[in-house]
Formats: structure tokens, C-alpha cells, sequence
């Protein structure tokens, strides 16, 4: 079934506006005096709650009494990451008395309210903000006031805005290595042996880490593989329940060592390892550069080998160590054992002329008297190994050096996160991580075999980007990643797909070069229905287009032939309806029998031309009509038709119809109603003059929809001058009118209504229209709705959704309009390539359809 709603402009001055400049005219010549130096104070209070609650934050006011407010607009921006906004509520609030309109999108809500007959006179709360906590505690969001108007600015406005947290609470925290009770771990820079316990306010953020390699009290020595939360070796956490930390580590053979205790004998520490004493210097050997020694008693925190920080060289150039070129692990052992205080000593350390530790205060790190290591890895290409140290404030100095010789890498980068962005038509971002620097590449092709490269970049990093380009549209091509680290060990990726865009987006008008630019081509050919469906089932959509004009015309229908050419077959055919003009109309299969037949409403009365009577059209299966009106059972009645549905209202197999009388909706004449058949089969129907179908105050657009997913189609009809028309079928046709704001709907759907599912989920969300306005809804999935988002300054009486880019989701375009909207997948919607729309006036309805097959 193909149907499509239409509808009438309306006047650009809102209800809003009218009461605002009545008030301007009658009111404030009253009460002039009162506002000239009138201010309204504006507060919201500061408040926390718990994550998870629902909360309602007041905004507050003073000074209203003898102010002569009747309306505000208030605009308050919020973090969307801490508060979820749910609504605005008045209960017991200066502003129940008031008409309120509200929206919310993109963490700012707007506020308005008016009542033109009762000025606020009052101080308290105004309205009520209500949210969801759902930031982290300790998490924080400012609600600022970005405009606060009364009437007109007069009296003016004087905001305070107010801060919003999210409570903590202590909670248990354990940070632990796989091998408890044999190494340590790092909090906030102070080892600690594991496990460790202790307790965090939730929410607040701390740095934990593990030094590696590592040896354990006995000797045996271990290195960093991961950690439980998949972090790295040192990274942030902010737990907001109790939790427990693991790093895993795993043994690693002894390498061979140099231990120099500077400043000192030689020691064995307490896992006894041989720490030799200090030396200079000399050709083919290691040791000190220079400097002093000095030495102090005093016990050292962090460690239990006081004797290794107890003594100090400083005021050296350094050390060097000849040694086989190679890798190896450079581990620096500090103690601030002279100093008192922050910035006393400041210094730099370099190892192999590479800046490894910059503005060293150990004291601010680790205070007076304590252990503080830093280990680096460092490669040797010039058979020595240089530690240098540069002074800024103070002498530099070192308590210890350990210098390892690491065994050969061997291991391959391991490859993660392969992901793909940007895609085009013709090309395509490639990302992932590997574990240690490593270079970057990429194999494609159209299949396993790939069969082309990309360049390679030497650079070794962590975090790869290639980018491919020169690829073939709409194509599915397979890849995979390489990267090579600094010791030649290769790793590659599993082989994964990607699928390239269509051709750029991009929009031709051929109305002209189509052929269905109509009897008098651009200038007035169109009315208010425009409907695709393969009518003739040669495989190709062909397009029926309602014609209503000051001078009667017949309703057109263009055959599609290929190539994208149509021809105009409407007589042809025998659907060239001719009477006073047509809105609506739709083509489906009344009965079942397998072809699409044709319903076309009529609107006007002419003199001298056959009854305004809308007219049944039945397909013979070869795209040839006959007019059955007659045989039908359908009364004649001579209604202002605007919209035309056909669904099966009560689920028994077969299409009813349902058709909107005339087009104001509340305001029409109180006898009209609405025209509704049930379908008896074999082309036979019955009306129904009764239930609320008939008798809602329908005007302009309607849609059928399972809008509350229950599998049963409902009706929404729009109202020019009153509420939209929610229909909800209980299953067996009959129908119950629901209160737009009971789910959630506050806008008018003053013309068109448009269902589709935008964001993926599942459920049908709403499009309501008035021109020039659109307000979009999405489906909660119960059948509420939560407004998204607005357009302003559209064309047309209804938007479309289609999927324009071949994209997997559905895009939008408002009748008329040059704006193409398109959807990222989740329902925001952001502006495309425009639409060569002009000459086009008055739009009314929009239809999409694949005319050429190409896909």
C-alpha cells in the first residue's frame, strides 16, 4: 500500500505572539508605570542527590508582585553527561496557572509561559526542572541561565545560576598483582607492597600503576602484561563501587646486571641482590662522572633497603657504562635525604642524550626521606651508555643506578582495535592500536587474495591511521593490518571487510526530461498527493500526481517506461479522474488480489462537472482501471476530502478506508465527520458512522501506524486548531482518542504526520509538521515519546523518510524543501546537499522511490 499526507500552509504568527501583542495594546497601558524599573530576580539553588535518583530542581523568583509579568521565556543549559532531562512540572509552582510549552535538546531547556488574564503576582518557585541523575559521583553540572525574558524584557531579568553534584560515598578499593605477597604496586606515585587495600570516595579519580620489570623478595624477576580493567601500566581509575585491581604479571629470565649503590659501599639487598659500591670511570668499564658524596642515617620510607638511598652522589656530569650494544632497562633510584621543601632541588636526568625525567623535584613527588624509582628502556648503538643530569635549582643527585641487559625481543605487536571511519565512495579511514611501536600498512583487494598496499609508514607508533583512496563506489573490499616493531617482528591482522558509499550524494531535477512535467509543464501541474506503485507489475514504478486548481483538471498518471522516462497514460488508463479537484489519494490492493487498486478523494463541488464523491479504481492486473464506485457500497457523499488512508483496521486480512473531512480540524463546521469503510471483501464495503474514527477533529494529514508497537495499526490525524488526533486501535477496530502529552507529545501536528524508525531501534518515531516548523519525537519503545529535536523554516505540509545515501538509515526532506537532512544512524540529523526545488509553490507532499533500479 502507498498513501501520503498533505495539508495547508498556516499563518506565521503564533498564538504565543497574538496574546503577547494584546497584552502590549491593553494591558501594559495599565500598568506602564509599574514595569518601567521593575527587575524579576531569577535564582537556582544549589543541589546534590545520588546517582540514579529523580529529582525536581526549582527555579525560583522574587519581586513578581505588581510586576504585571503574563509571559516568560527561559532558556537553562545543563550537562547532559550528569542530568537527563525528563520534563518540566508546575504542580504547586507559581506557573500552574500559566499555558507552558517546553523543548529540551542538546543539554538546554527552553521554558515558556503565558496566561493573557491573570498577571503572576507572587514570589516562590516558578516551575520545576525535573532530571534523572545519571552522572558519576562527584561528577558536577553548572545550570546557567542563557536568556531569561519577562513579556517583552520589561520588567528585565536578573539570573543566578546554580551548581549541580552528584554525591559520593566511600567504597572499598584492593589494587593487587596476580603474585601477592612477591611485588608491589604504585597509588598516586608511593609503592605500596600487594594487595592494598583501602577506601575511596567514589567517583574521584586516582593513578595506579605497576612498576615493571620487577623483581619479587626472592629474587625472581617479573614484567607488566596487564592489567584486570585492561588498562595501562599506569592509567586512572575512578571506581564508583568497590573494586578490586589485578595487574598480572609473569616471570622473565635474569638478564645480566650492573648495580652501583652511588655514594656508597657495596650491598645486599634484602632480596639479595649484589649492589656493587660506587666508582669512577674509566675506558671499558662504568661509573661516575664527577661530583660528591653525602650520606645520612636517617630510615626511608618506601623501601626496605635504606642502606641503597642513605647515600648520595651529587653534582655529577653523570654516568657511563661501556657495555655491547643492545637493549637494555635503565632503572634510577632517588631520595630526597637534604632538602626540606618544594623547589629546593630541581634538576633534568637524560639517558643516551634523551630527555627521560624533566624538572625532577623529588621531594614534591615523594617528600623527605623516601624511595622514589623510575625505570626507562633504552637502546646502545655506540657501545656506551650515557646518563647524564643538568642542573636548574640545586645540585643533581642519584642514591642508585640498576642497568639490565634485555634477552632479544621476539615477540610481535599484538594488533587491537581495528576499526574503519570515514567512508566514501571512494575511499576509507583505517585505525588500530598496537601494544609496542610498531610500523603501519595495509593490504586490500576485492577479495582474500588483497593484491594492493598501501605505502609504507616507518614511523613507530602506538596508534595506526591509514587512509585508502582511489576505490570503486557501492564496492565490498577485504583487508588487513601489518605492523613491524623496532626488532623486525611482524604481526597481521584477521582479514576484515568494508563496504565503499554510493556516488557522492547529489540531487538533478529531470521533471522536464522525465516527461511528467505534466499538461502544462512546470507552472501549475502537481496538487497534493504524489504516489509511486508499480501498477502495470512490469517491475518499474510508475507515479500518480492529484490535481486542484481554480479551474478543474484531471488528475494525472505518468506509466514508467525506463531510462527514467515516464509517459502520460492517465486517460489511457482510465484514472484521469476529473470533478472539482483532489487531495488525497492512494494506491492498494482492495481486493486482494495481488495488484494495486486506486482510491482518489475529492474535495470540491463544481457546477456542471460529475458529484464531488470520492471514487474507487480497480486494477485489472496489467495497470488498466475500471471505476467501481458505484458497485461498491460506498454512500454518495459529497465531503471536502483532504487525507486518504487505506489499512486493515481490524486486522482481518483485507484494507478499510479512512478519509479526513475538510482541513481545520476543532474549528471545521460541528456536524462534519469523517468518512470510514470497512472493507467486506471482493470490493464491497460498509460504512461506519460511528466511534471516534468518524467523529475526531481531523483536519488536513493523517498516517496509520503501530505507533505503540502493540500489532495493530492506530491512526494519527492532524488538527490546524487543536489537538492532534491520536487513535489508538484495541485490535479489533475500534479506537480510542489519547491525549498527546499523556505519551508525551507536546507540539501540534498541524498538517502532516510521518512515522518511521530514524535511530535504529526498532519502534516507529514521529514526525509532527506545521509548516514552517517540523518537530521530531522518538519512540521510547512503549509507546511515549521523547522530543528530539525542531526544524525551522521548512516548506511543504509533510517531511519524508528515505534512505538517500544508501547508508542503512533513513533521511529527511520536508516537502518543497532544498535541505536534505541526513541521519547518522541514531536519529541527529544534520544538513546535506540541497535540492534543486525552485519554482515549486505551495508544497503539499513529498514521495521517494527507486525509478531507474539502480539501487
Amino acid at each position: 500500500m502507498d498513501n501520503s499526507s498533505w495539508s495547508l500552509k498556516i499563518a506565521k504568527v503564533s498564538k504565543m505572539d497574538a496574546f503577547k501583542k494584546f497584552l502590549l495594546v491593553n494591558y501594559l497601558i495599565i500598568s506602564f508605570s509599574t514595569l518601567v524599573n521593575a527587575q524579576i530576580n531569577v535564582t537556582i539553588p544549589d543541589q546534590s542527590a545520588d546517582r540514579g535518583d529523580s529529582i525536581s530542581i526549582p527555579i525560583n523568583v522574587s519581586n513578581l508582585l505588581g510586576s504585571g509579568v503574563y509571559s516568560f521565556d527561559i532558556w537553562i543549559r545543563f550537562d547532559d553527561q550528569v542530568l537527563q532531562n525528563v520534563g518540566v512540572s508546575t504542580e504547586g509552582a507559581i506557573a500552574d496557572t500559566l499555558n507552558i510549552l517546553y523543548h529540551c535538546n542538546n543539554g538546554e531547556i527552553k521554558v515558556s509561559g503565558y496566561n493573557i488574564y491573570h498577571p503572576l503576582g507572587d514570589q516562590g518557585v516558578l516551575f520545576y526542572l525535573d532530571f534523572v541523575v545519571i552522572g558519576r559521583p562527584s561528577k558536577t553540572s553548572e545550570l546557567s541561565f542563557t536568556r531569561c525574558i519577562f513579556n517583552d524584557d520589561n520588567p528585565s531579568a536578573n539570573p543566578s545560576n546554580g551548581f549541580f553534584t552528584v554525591n559520593t560515598y566511600p567504597i572499598n578499593v584492593v589494587i593487587t598483582t596476580n603474585l601477592a605477597g612477591e611485588t608491589q604496586i604504585e597509588i598516586d606515585g608511593r609503592p605500596h607492597p600487594a594487595p592494598y587495600q583501602t577506601t575511596w570516595n567514589a567517583g574521584t579519580e586516582h593513578l595506579i600503576g605497576v612498576l615493571s620489570p620487577q623483581e619479587g623478595f626472592t629474587g625472581t624477576r617479573y614484567v607488566f602484561v596487564s592489567w584486570s580493567d585492561g588498562g595501562d601500566q599506569f592509567h586512572s581509575v575512578a571506581p564508583d563501587s568497590d573494586v578490586t585491581y589485578v595487574a598480572n604479571l609473569e616471570e622473565a629470565p635474569l638478564p645480566t646486571v650492573w648495580r652501583i649503590n652511588a655514594g656508597g659501599e657495596s650491598y645486599v639487598d634484602s632480596k639479595g641482590m649484589e649492589w656493587e659500591a660506587d666508582r669512577e670511570y674509566s675506558a671499558g668499564g662504568y661509573g661516575y662522572v664527577g661530583g660528591r658524596v653525602y650520606f645520612r642515617s636517617d630510615s626511608i620510607r618506601n623501601t626496605e633497603d635504606d642502606v641503597l638511598y642513605q647515600s648520595e652522589r651529587y653534582k655529577m656530569d653523570g654516568y657511563r657504562f661501556d657495555l655491547p650494544n643492545g637493549s637494555y632497562e635503565v632503572q634510577l633510584l632517588f631520595a630526597e635525604i637534604y632538602c626540606t621543601q618544594v623547589g629546593q632541588r630541581v634538576f633534568d636526568v637524560y639517558i643516551e642524550d634523551d630527555l627521560v625525567l624533566d624538572d625532577l623535584d623529588i621531594y614534591r613527588l615523594v617528600g623527605r626521606n623516601a624511595a622514589l624509582v623510575r625505570t626507562f628502556g633504552v637502546e646502545v648503538t655506540d657501545g656506551t651508555l650515557d646518563i647524564t643530569f643538568r642542573q636548574e635549582i640545586e645540585n643533581p643527585k642519584i642514591s642508585a643506578i640498576e642497568v639490565l641487559a634485555l634477552l632479544p625481543d621476539e615477540t610481535p605487536p599484538v594488533i587491537s582495535n581495528v576499526t574503519t571511519s570515514n567512508i566514501t565512495a571512494s575511499s576509507v579511514t583505517i585505525t588500530w592500536d598496537t601494544d609496542e611501536a610498531a610500523d603501519t600498512q595495509v593490504e586490500y583487494g576485492l577479495d582474500t587474495n588483497y593484491g594492493s598496499t598501501t605505502t609504507l609508514d616507518t614511523n613507530l607508533v602506538t596508534s595506526h591511521v591509514q587512509e585508502i583512496t582511489g576505490l570503486l563506489a557501492n564496492t565490498t573490499y577485504h583487508y588487513r593490518v601489518i605492523s613491524r616493531d623496532a626488532a623486525g617482528n611482524l604481526a597481521v591482522s584477521n582479514d576484515q571487510t568494508f563496504k565503499t558509499n554510493i556516488a557522492d550524494l547529489t540531487f538533478t531535477d529531470i521533471t522536464i526530461s522525465a516527461g511528467t512535467g505534466g499538461p502544462m509543464e512546470r507552472g501549475r501541474t502537481g496538487g497534493h498527493a504524489a504516489i509511486f506503485a508499480d501498477v502495470d507489475s512490469d517491475g518499474k514504478v510508475d507515479l500518480y500526481i492529484t490535481m486542484r486548481f481554480d479551474n478543474p483538471m484531471a488528475d494525472l498518471f505518468f506509466r514508467n517506461i525506463g531510462g527514467n522516462v515516464f509517459v502520460d497514460e492517465g486517460a489511457l488508463r482510465g484514472i484521469d479522474d476529473f470533478d472539482g479537484g483532489s487531495h488525497g489519494a492512494c494506491f492498494a490492493d482492495l481486493d486482494n488480489d495481488g495488484d494495486y487498486d486506486l482510491y482518489n478523494g475529492t474535495t470540491d463541488s463544481v457546477a456542471g462537472l460529475p458529484p464531488a464523491i470520492n471514487n474507487i479504481f480497480r486494477n485489472d492486473g496489467s495497470g488498466y482501471f475500471t471505476d467501481v464506485t458505484a458497485s461498491s457500497g460506498i454512500p454518495v457523499r459529497e465531503w471536502p476530502t483532504r487525507a486518504v488512508l487505506a489499512f486493515d483496521m481490524e486486522s482481518d486480512g483485507d484494507l478499510d478506508l479512512f478519509c479526513v473531512t475538510n482541513y481545520l480540524g476543532t474549528n471545521d463546521p460541528a456536524d462534519e465527520r469523517n468518512e470510514v469503510y470497512r472493507n467486506d471483501g471482493n470490493m464491497q464495503f460498509t460504512a461506519i458512522n460511528s466511534g471516534v474514527l468518524y467523529t475526531a477533529p481531523a483536519g488536513q494529514g493523517a498516517t496509520d501506524t503501530d505507533y505503540d508497537g502493540d500489532g495493530d495499526i492506530d491512526v494519527i490525524a492532524a488538527n490546524r486548531t487543536g489537538p492532534l488526533n491520536i487513535m489508538r486501535n484495541d485490535g479489533q477496530g475500534n479506537f480510542t482518542l489519547i491525549a498527546p502529552s499523556s505519551i508525551g507529545i507536546m507540539y501540534q501536528g498541524r498538517d502532516g504526520i510521518t512515522m518511521a524508525d530514524v535511530d535504529n531501534d526498532g519502534d516507529l518515531d514521529m514526525l509532527l509538521v506545521g509548516a514552517p516548523n517540523g518537530y521530531l519525537y522518538l519512540n521510547n519503545g512503549n509507546g511515549t515519546f521523547t522530543f528530539k529535536r525542531s526544524f525551522s523554516g521548512t516548506e511543504g505540509y509533510m517531511g519524508g523518510f528515505a534512505d538517500l545515501d544508501n547508508d542503512g538509515d533513513l533521511d529527511l526532506v520536508f516537502a518543497g524543501d532544498d535541505i536534505c537532512y541526513l541521519n547518522d544512524g541514531l536519529g541527529n540529523f544534520s544538513e546535506g546537499p540541497t535540492i534543486p526545488v525552485s519554482g515549486i509553490n505551495d508544497p503539499r507532499a513529498i514521495a521517494f522511490a527507486d525509478i531507474d533500479n539502480d539501487g
